[in-house]
């Protein structure tokens, strides 16, 4: 599966490089592994992207959480959850149809 564009970033740097900057800066040191573990921050930054219906968030930070932070599967569904609770169904449904593609790559392969 193809990430989603990053053209956001890109356009950001070409026409304001100082905001791209320091907005780097502020990333990297609220990403920084400190009181809450990265795989944690990874999953809350996944259950904000759910609650706000945004497709690429959606699906960079749950592969983020997966890939690079190690949670599982189980993991994921439980902020997704979490994310229902306080969002109903239909912040289920979307995050689930956002990700649809990710997780039959990677989990349900061989039932296709």
């Amino acid at each position: 599966m193809e990430m989603p564009s990053a053209f956001h970033w890109k356009l950001m740097k070409d026409v304001n490089p100082e905001l791209f900057e320091k907005w780097g800066g502020f990333t990297s040191k609220v990403n920084i592994d400190d009181c809450i573990p990265a795989k944690y921050k990874e999953l809350i930054l996944c259950a904000m992207a759910y609650m706000v219906h945004c497709k690429p968030a959606t699906i960079t930070h749950t592969a983020n959480a997966i890939e690079k932070c190690g949670a599982t599967l189980e993991e994921v569904f439980s902020v997704l959850s979490m994310a229902m609770m306080m969002g109903g169904a239909p912040v289920y449904r979307d995050a689930c149809l956002n990700l649809e593609e990710y997780f039959t790559e990677k989990y349900y392969k061989e039932e296709k």
